[in-house]
């Protein structure tokens, strides 16, 4: 048979039960206390990673866009050079075509198409200085030959632009009643045996770009020339033939 316990053994094993109890509570914040340090010290450590993260982040971006920004410099210097690449060609092509007959239709047929396929119009005069000094049309498309009188350098809108003897440029040729574009003089030395008179541009083509003033260079001299050789060269064979 037990014994009974007495009050006062009764309120020791309360205390010793509440002493072991706060004990294993102590302990237990003690662990948690530890876990969380833990976890702090990976939250700060994750942060850090986060930051670093971030910012590499934004320099890559920075990166990304310097990349961006050279590739778009690269393949606009390529565009540029793949153009200038062309101009010249174009030059090239339009030089040897002019030089490669001394018939007179053929030179004349030449510049047109210079005029057509290169700067972009379909109407176009070529005129021609007489022995008198007059200027008169001597080969045209899509203008009527007819509205142009002969004339002396500085009479008309076309002699008025010959006069200096440089390449008139009008930037405004869709405001002018004239239409004229261009005036292009041909002259050998300083003397001016014609004129590439340039009318409206075709509708794909809004304004004259920087080789079209290069072609026009190229014509005020070469055109010239080979207009002036094929001159000489149906000269030459129609004395040879009133001669035989």
């Amino acid at each position: 048979m037990t014994a009974e316990r007495t009050p006062q053994a009764y309120v020791e094993q309360a205390r010793e039960d509440v002493h072991n109890y706060t004990q294993g509570l102590l302990v237990e914040n003690e662990r948690l206390r530890g876990k969380l340090a833990a976890l702090e010290s990976e939250k700060r450590q994750l942060e850090a990673g986060l930051e670093q993260g971030m910012s590499e982040l934004g320099r890559l971006r920075v990166r990304l866009e310097e990349i961006q920004q050279d590739n778009q410099h690269y393949s606009d210097e390529f565009q540029r050079i793949e153009q200038q690449s062309s101009n010249l060609s174009n030059l090239y092509v339009a030089s040897y075509q002019l030089h490669s007959t001394v018939d007179r239709a053929a030179v004349l047929q030449t510049i047109q198409e210079i005029v057509i396929n290169l700067i972009g119009s379909e109407e176009i005069g070529i005129f021609e200085c007489d022995e008198r000094g007059r200027f008169k049309v001597i080969s045209s498309i899509g203008i009527h030959d007819w509205a142009f009188a002969p004339f002396r350098l500085g009479e008309g809108p076309i002699g008025r632009h010959l006069q200096d003897g440089e390449v008139y440029v009008n930037r405004l040729a869709a405001m002018n009643p004239d239409g004229l574009t261009a005036c292009v003089p041909l002259k050998i030395g300083d003397t001016i045996i014609g004129a590439i008179a340039v009318f409206r541009l075709l509708a794909h083509k809004p304004a004259l770009e920087r080789l079209d003033h290069e072609l026009f260079a190229l014509l005020a001299v070469h055109a010239a020339t080979a207009l002036y050789c094929s001159t000489l060269h149906g000269q030459a064979a129609r004395l040879q033939a009133v001669a035989s």
